[in-house]
């Protein structure tokens, strides 16, 4: 026996390292943290304060009517959407300040690691997705923020549907606005459930659309949500021109109770609260691009707790 052949025999065979990520065939899921995620539009809001963003930012083509022409994304426009100034520039003087803080307040924690990188866009969580998100809309032309509450027969479907009730909800609204405004209509949105003794289901989010558009965008919105309480009908169905960023914020306010939840194991009939989020697809698509473009200017501080240990 050749000694090339013993040691073929001997030698380990190659195993993948413990925790390692593997390919998606696997069903193993790729692991997302919300602290690293929060470090990262930490450092994105400071840049954009400091007024150097848009000097890093390279050009981003995006479809900014949502019909098939393309664009550049302003990058002075979308330094502005990450900048605490637009989170202020909504509060009239005299007004009390906002009740809702920002998300990525909420975790200041140092994540497990010390990352140099933000995380690749499979990984991120649906907060950062939202974030690129409103940044889209807002750099592309104009948009609303939308709250829209439920019948209750329709709400009664809807939950039915299971973990498939953010899919039916969305392919509902969409066939309502692209009736009513005879072009496919970009939105994202987040399903919450208020708490008892109510439990309405009802959803927070943006709709790109024009204010010339806003009327018929928001009979749509009320046909999508199924009927309503004839005498409370105006009170179905809320739209604002031009929401900033804390948009975002005030749709996952439900999140730290969802957290705490989960830490405690607390069961739960719906599991579509697992990921309450949901966009379509031409503003995913955009949204990315504005990520994408973020991370390759980003670099993080790095502070993760076995850094400090």
């Amino acid at each position: 026996m050749s000694v090339a052949t013993v040691l073929s025999e001997v030698r380990p065979s190659r195993v993948s390292r413990p925790g390692a990520k593997v390919a998606s065939s696997a069903k193993q899921k790729h692991r997302k943290s919300k602290y690293r995620d929060a470090h990262f539009i930490r450092t994105v809001k400071s840049l954009a304060d400091a007024g150097r963003l848009s000097a890093l930012l390279p050009s981003i083509v995006c479809v900014c009517d949502w019909d098939s022409t393309t664009s550049v994304v302003d990058s002075k426009l979308l330094e502005t959407c990450f900048s605490t100034d637009s989170l202020r520039a909504t509060i009239q003087p005299g007004s009390p300040p906002r009740a809702i803080r920002t998300w990525d307040e909420h975790h200041r924690a140092p994540s497990s690691r010390a990352h140099r990188v933000a995380a690749p866009w499979r990984d991120t969580t649906s907060m950062v997705r939202a974030m690129c998100a409103h940044a889209a809309l807002a750099s592309c032309g104009e948009h609303h923020a939308m709250s829209v509450n439920l019948g209750k027969e329709f709400e009664s479907q809807v939950l039915a549907k299971g973990s498939e009730a953010k899919r039916f909800l969305t392919n509902r609204i969409a066939y309502h606005l692209r009736t009513a405004l005879r072009r496919r209509v970009e939105f994202w949105f987040v399903l919450e459930l208020s708490e008892p003794p109510a439990r309405r289901l009802h959803f927070h989010g943006e709709i790109a659309c024009t204010a010339t558009e806003a009327k018929r965008a928001r009979k749509a919105l009320r046909a999508a949500a199924g009927e309503w309480d004839p005498s409370a009908r105006r009170h179905q169905v809320h739209t604002d021109p031009r929401p900033d960023v804390g948009q975002v914020s005030y749709a996952f306010k439900q999140e730290p109770l969802l957290v705490t939840e989960r830490f405690l194991n607390l069961p739960r009939a719906e599991s579509w609260r697992d990921d309450p989020f949901m966009i379509t697809q031409g503003l995913k698509n955009n949204a990315r691009k504005v990520y994408e473009a973020l991370r390759r200017v980003v670099t993080l501080p790095g502070n993760g707790l076995r850094k400090i240990a």
